[in-house]
């Protein structure tokens, strides 16, 4: 961004465009004493981060920074007494778009270092595909329900939030009080498909827990045998990219199939590299969880490797569970569980998106019957033939291809 402002090697860059000579030189020594000072910066931050640490939670205001934050407001200063060398002509629009960016940055910035909003959490995370990993600085809010009830809710008239999976528990408690919406009426429609013969719900009911050494083992024995029933075309679905790395490597000397994971291409090539080549298995998490539309034959198999519980150490969700103990409502039952069972019916949906889809949906994680919660799960999907042990699948799937 400040290279669009000033490049020693560039004539034509915004700063040189400036006609007073004093200015000009004034912003180009501000520029240049900010790239410095924000190379400190963000070395500073580096230190902050313990070894194999990716993300770190700023919880107080930094005690370095200010520098970085006085250089930007001089060159908004300066830019803001030059403006009128820059006109409406379209070579001039970079001017009042660099403008923008950096008085974007400056706020994002003095926000970070003085923690100004009481409802953002902020923290640091470092990329792993940098030599030294490039450090990003993150803020987000940890509750949004004000800012949905100001801006939306009480705003208009009447509003109507529709969704298939705005319900946890069969009720919209969780996600009205998630969004500000304090008054409403709700309506929960049943499904215009026959779940009961269109989908074979598999759970597996093995003693070996996700965390357990050998559960990836097993859970690559159980998906090779799903994969070769189905003949592929399969998703799997994962709750982080580490166990979906392990379990590829465990998967893939199991089958012939065609692997295409997340995070090989970019989400929309690998999803169609996938689509063309039939047979195939796609891998994902986060977001192929609830974004991805495989109608028909394309999607034969959904399976999941475990109760997409989010992360309780990552910023964030640190953050929301500890906004929920203050206010004295026991976390995991409040906001995990039913976070948790919101995306798990957004994975089941990725299998019957018409009246003519056929398939298997299967749930590797033991939890969904061990735990007392697991009910909790198979109480929010619709009522569908269940099988528990891999020969009563292939019985089902041959029952239903005949």
């Amino acid at each position: 961004m400040l290279g669009t402002l000033y490049r020693k090697t560039r004539k034509n860059s915004i700063l040189h465009r400036i006609s007073r000579e004093d200015l000009r030189e004034s912003a180009i020594d501000s520029v240049t004493s900010l790239v410095k000072e924000l190379n400190i910066f963000f070395e500073k931050l580096r230190d902050l981060f313990e070894e194999k640490q990716n993300s770190f939670r700023i919880r107080e205001p930094l005690p370095f920074g200010e520098l970085a934050v006085k250089y930007l407001k001089d060159i908004l200063l300066i830019l803001e007494k030059a403006e009128d060398d820059f006109g409406e002509d379209p070579a001039d629009i970079d001017f009042e778009i660099a403008r923008g960016k950096l008085f974007s940055f400056l706020q994002n910035l003095e926000s970070l270092i003085h923690m100004q909003n009481g409802n953002l959490v902020y923290w640091i995370e470092k990329s792993d595909d940098a030599l030294l990993g490039n450090i990003s600085l993150m803020g987000k809010p940890v509750d949004i329900s004000q800012s949905m009830y100001k801006e939306i809710n009480s705003f208009y008239d009447s509003s109507i939030f529709v969704s298939a999976t705005l319900t946890a528990k069969k009720e919209f408690s969780f996600i009205a009080d998630r969004l500000g919406i304090f008054d409403y009426k709700p309506l929960l429609l049943s499904s215009p498909f026959d779940y009961l013969n269109q989908v074979i719900l598999f759970l597996a009911g093995d003693d070996i827990s996700p965390d357990d050494a050998r559960y990836t083992a097993r859970a690559a024995e159980i998906s090779g045998r799903i994969i070769e029933l189905l003949g592929g075309n399969c998703l799997m679905l994962f709750t982080s990219y580490k166990m979906l790395d392990t379990l590829r490597g465990r998967l893939s000397p199991l089958i012939s199939n065609h692997i295409y994971a997340q995070g090989d291409f970019p989400a929309s090539e690998t999803v169609e590299r996938y689509i063309n080549d039939d047979g195939s298995i796609l891998m994902g998490t986060h977001s192929f969880w609830q974004g991805i539309d495989l109608p028909g034959d394309l999607l034969r198999g959904v399976i999941m490797m475990r109760l997409p519980f989010s992360v309780p150490d990552r910023p964030l969700i640190q953050a929301r569970i500890e906004r929920l103990e203050e206010r004295g409502i026991n976390p995991f039952a409040g906001y995990q569980i039913p976070s948790a069972i919101i995306k798990f019916k957004q994975g089941f949906g990725r299998l019957i998106r018409s009246r003519e889809d056929r398939g298997v949906v299967a749930v590797l994680d033991p939890r969904v019957l061990s735990k007392g919660y697991g009910k909790l799960f198979l109480e929010s999907l619709p009522e569908c033939r269940i099988v528990y042990s891999v020969e009563e699948m292939e019985k089902a799937v041959k029952e239903v291809a005949r």
